[in-house]
């Protein structure tokens, strides 16, 4: 039986995300690119009839999409940023920048998953500013938390 999966999320996630998942062959995935959260009630909204699951880039649109009750649990998930992901998107920034960053500020990852990462990949002299929340919140509140700690200069 072959399952529909919606990807909801910025187009350069879902490209990766649909190449990440070519050689499932039982999934019919159907990309959705959005430019603003606001863009996710019209995609939902319009497409709900021929999609089985939904499958969001991140905990943001997910979260999103379940506030405003486009959603439930049961045919929605997105892919949590654990241990190996989070290193490599640090390790990425080393390379970005071309030089080491001895503090980041992260959101949405949770408190605990950070400490575990830290003590595995002996990460305990970089210093993470993370704020954890299990729901929805607005992008402006995400971005003053990282705007505070930049203009702090943490």
């Amino acid at each position: 039986m072959e399952i529909t999966l919606g990807v909801i999320g910025p187009e350069d996630s879902v490209r990766h995300i649909m190449d990440s998942a070519e050689s499932f062959s039982d999934l019919r995935l159907v990309p959705f690119y959005y430019g603003s959260l606001e863009d996710i009630d019209g995609i939902i909204g319009e497409n709900q009839q021929r999609i089985d699951q939904w499958f969001f880039s991140g905990q943001v649109p997910y979260t999103y999409a379940l506030s405003k009750e486009l959603i439930c649990e049961e045919n929605s998930f997105y892919p949590p940023l654990y241990g190996a992901s989070l290193l490599g998107k640090v390790l990425e920034s080393y390379l970005d920048k071309e030089r080491v960053i001895k503090s980041i500020s992260l959101d949405t990852i949770q408190e605990e998953e950070l400490e575990t990462t830290k003590r595995y990949f002996s990460l305990q002299s970089l210093e993470i500013h993370s704020f954890s929340y299990p729901d929805f919140r607005p992008v402006e509140e995400l971005a003053e938390f990282h705007i505070k700690l930049y203009r702090e200069g943490r």
